[in-house]
């Protein structure tokens, strides 16, 4: 029997009345052409998926005992486990005002002869759902709102998102809640995606706090929890096989309830209309899922890596039936993300974007739009730009935080935007003559050896051993700023204490270049200072070993701190990015501790901390 989970209505409307086009129509294929120095090349054709007996999946406790053996800060290969860490956002004591946000400076670059027009749903400071138009002008937002993860946009102008108390919610224009879910299974939460389906059920992807696993689940209209898929029992040969993250096996990051397609129409009962399709970010692999027997009827993982957003095409757009996504290649040595399209039927590669730059180790999502271009979001490069079918970026949108999960609506998707009536335009000419560096190629967290520790009375990242060193590719009119400072013993000011800082940065052609190099001492710079570094022009664009060397002592853990010296987190900067100076703070300072703690939990069930 399905367990019951009821809808708590305000305002309770007819869900089965959406169009339930949400998430179908992205990606498209084109003939494998060449674009910059990236070529699509076909991808070896996999059977079809046979049902298959189990493997025995490693228990809790194994995994738990695994863990322990390696130690509190064993040896880790992927850097984001190290990287993240809990927000301290929780739900607003009010409503925030963005009327002063100057959201055309955002918009960098824009060639209105080629670009797809529309209204495009984005967050504002990762929380706030906002929606823009082609200029980057703010024409309408949520300020009540709060979400994680993911928005949808209905084809009634209601919102849909991931709230960050565990809660699916739907508001209407002006923010009037319509329905809300929230799983009575104690540790049970929603994350990263969602999805309206036509006939007014939600598809979810959902984790529960004592699995390692994720599951999939459908809530129909009434409130109904309609259907279960779980990870656990079904891909069990895969997760045995490479047990990356034993917090983390699955970590599904997007859901999607097919549409009708070619494949379908023409015979192939693997992509019918209402199986799901899912990406399973750890296990660099998606699948077709049946519904109706719970099997998995098609998976392709050829050359993923940690990939992001796998959708089918649906029939309004070009090239219906491929699927398209955003393939990360985290662990690639050359640091280099793509967004592909894949022909499901015959496992080929179609089309393939990248480019020198264009790189996010996490997150990103693309969007295939109704003219043949896509919508890339970059979101640890800083960015969301589209692109043609031959690679052209000719829309850039550059907030001064990092963008996540946007997706554009068609001036007339729903009756609030149609009102509005066509979107802005302007051309802008961007200022940077050579391709933009995406922030994940400079950020000195990539080295795996920063942590956060409190010194001066706050807290601080700093780089956890005397030396380190990190390849990076700077960006256009690089700048560099470091704190450096130290822990005094029993806060004592007046302590004789000095150490020394070395930065060089060696090119990959041409000689090292000394960038600071600095006896420091407690009395002349204080317990926390800030450097501010000149690096020279010429090492613009250019890729280079940074490496920082100090007397300062190796921070092993939060608990073991020493007197000594400590140096800040190098933080590269281009002096093209936009500015971020006296914004509305979405961050509500007043977060309750119980919602710091629910944040604390799913972060530690999903394997981003420990």
């Amino acid at each position: 029997m399905a367990e019951r989970h009821p809808w708590n209505a305000g305002t309770v409307g007819t869900v089965a009345g959406l169009a339930g086009v949400i998430g179908v129509g992205i990606g498209y294929g084109l003939a494998p052409k060449e674009i910059g120095s990236a070529v699509a090349e076909p991808v070896a054709t996999e059977e079809l998926v046979e049902e298959a007996t189990p493997a025995a999946i490693p228990d809790a406790e194994m995994l738990r005992e695994k863990r322990n053996k390696r130690g509190k800060r064993g040896k880790r290969t992927d850097r984001q486990r190290k990287r993240a860490k809990p927000s301290t956002m929780g739900v607003p004591s009010g409503p925030i005002d963005l009327s002063s946000v100057p959201g055309e400076t955002w918009v960098t670059r824009h060639d209105p002869e080629q670009t797809w027009p529309g209204y495009t749903m984005v967050f504002y400071q990762r929380r706030v759902p906002m929606l823009i138009d082609m200029d980057g002008r703010i024409v309408h937002y949520w300020p009540d709102v709060r979400a994680v993860g993911r928005i949808r946009l209905t084809p009634q102008g209601h919102l849909v998102y991931i709230a960050p108390d565990d809660t699916i919610r739907e508001v209407d224009w002006d923010g009037n809640l319509v329905r809300e879910y929230k799983s009575e299974v104690e540790d049970r939460f929603p994350h990263h995606d969602l999805q309206w389906v036509p006939d007014g059920r939600i598809a979810a992807v959902y984790r529960t706090k004592s699995e390692f696993t994720d599951d999939i689940i459908f809530i129909d209209p009434s409130g109904e929890l309609s259907w279960t898929w779980k990870s656990k029992g079904n891909l069990d040969d895969e997760i045995s096989a490479s047990p990356r993250d034993p917090n983390d096996l699955t970590h599904f990051n997007s859901v999607q309830v097919i549409p009708d397609n070619p494949h379908h129409r023409a015979g192939d009962a693997r992509f019918k209309a209402g199986n799901v399709l899912i990406s399973a970010r750890n296990l660099s692999y998606i699948y077709m899922v049946d519904p109706d027997t719970g099997n998995v009827v098609w998976k392709y993982g050829e050359g993923l890596d940690w990939q992001h957003e796998a959708v089918l095409l649906g029939d309004d757009l070009p090239s219906a039936g491929n699927i398209l996504l955003f393939n990360n290649r985290f662990h690639s040595e050359e640091r280099r993300s793509e967004v592909i399209e894949i022909n499901p039927v015959t496992n080929e590669v179609v089309w393939r974007y990248a480019s020198e730059g264009f790189f996010s180790d996490t997150a990103g999502v693309a969007q295939k739009l109704p003219n043949g271009n896509v919508l890339i979001t970059s979101s640890r490069g800083g960015r969301v730009f589209e692109v043609t079918a031959a690679g052209d970026v000719i829309w850039q949108w550059q907030p001064p935080y990092l963008p996540m999960r946007v997706n554009r609506y068609a001036p007339d998707y729903c009756p609030q935007l149609e009102a509005m009536g066509p979107p802005s335009t302007k051309s802008v000419v961007s200022q940077e003559t050579r391709p933009y560096i995406d922030g994940a190629l400079y950020d000195f967290k990539m080295s795996g050896k920063v942590q956060k520790i409190p010194v001066d009375g706050k807290k601080r990242e700093v780089l956890t051993e005397g030396k380190v060193c990190l390849d990076v590719q700077f960006p256009g009119k690089p700048n560099l700023t470091f704190d450096l400072g130290f822990i005094v013993p029993g806060g004592d000011a007046t302590a004789a204490m000095e150490g020394t800082i070395t930065m060089t940065a060696t090119p990959e052609v041409g000689e090292v270049e000394n960038l600071y190099d600095k006896t420091i001492t407690l009395a002349e710079n204080g317990a926390w200072n800030r450097e501010r570094v000149r690096v020279p022009k010429k090492l613009a664009y250019m890729k280079a070993e940074l490496c920082v060397e100090s007397t300062a002592t190796d921070i092993r853990s939060r608990d073991d701190l020493r007197p000594g010296l400590v140096v800040g987190m190098p933080k590269i900067m281009s002096g093209y990015r936009t500015r971020g100076k006296d914004l509305p703070n979405a961050r509500d300072k007043k977060t309750q501790k119980a919602e710091q703690e629910l944040q604390q939990r799913q972060l530690e069930a999903l394997g981003y901390i420990e």
